[in-house]
């Protein structure tokens, strides 16, 4: 059952485009606004649930034999070369993970920073940053949406 579940949040991570082209074309259809608000709903509840499941799951990804030699050379890095990138992950501010999610989305933001520091991501970043990806994610699309709608 983990397994699937895992499957599926990284498959929802991965298809970003195709969920911003629905949210822009439900934009463009109807209401951008009232998709808007919808969308970004919809996106926190998804993103925040995805999120919490990876939180509370980690550690059971990362035990076996397998998992141990690949958490020895992570450590290994942490250490070393990726010394810097750990210290800003952990000891960084909101802002970057908020960045972070505009780049990327907000479970990648949120399993990158668990993998790099090894260490939960505190849940005040995670809301911060789930909540930052679906306002913009949703809005960026949904403005797109309704100046298709308005030129055409």
């Amino acid at each position: 059952m983990a397994r699937g579940i895992g499957t599926l949040i990284g498959v929802y991570a991965l298809i970003d485009l195709p969920v911003g082209i629905a949210i822009m074309l439900l934009a463009w259809w109807g209401r951008a606004l009232l998709v808007w608000a919808v969308a970004a709903a919809l996106l926190f509840i998804i993103n925040i649930a995805a999120c919490g499941w990876i939180q509370r799951e980690w550690d059971r990804w990362m035990s076996g034999s397998r998992a141990a030699r690949f958490e020895a050379r992570l450590q290994k890095w942490r250490e070393g070369r990726l010394r810097r990138v750990v210290n800003g992950v952990t000891g960084g501010s909101v802002g970057w993970f908020i960045l972070s999610s505009i780049i990327t989305n907000a479970i990648i933001t949120v399993s990158l920073a668990r993998l790099v520091s090894g260490k939960p991501v505190p849940g005040r970043k995670v809301l911060v940053t789930v909540v930052a990806f679906a306002i913009l994610f949703s809005g960026l699309w949904a403005f797109v949406g309704w100046v298709l709608n308005d030129a055409t």
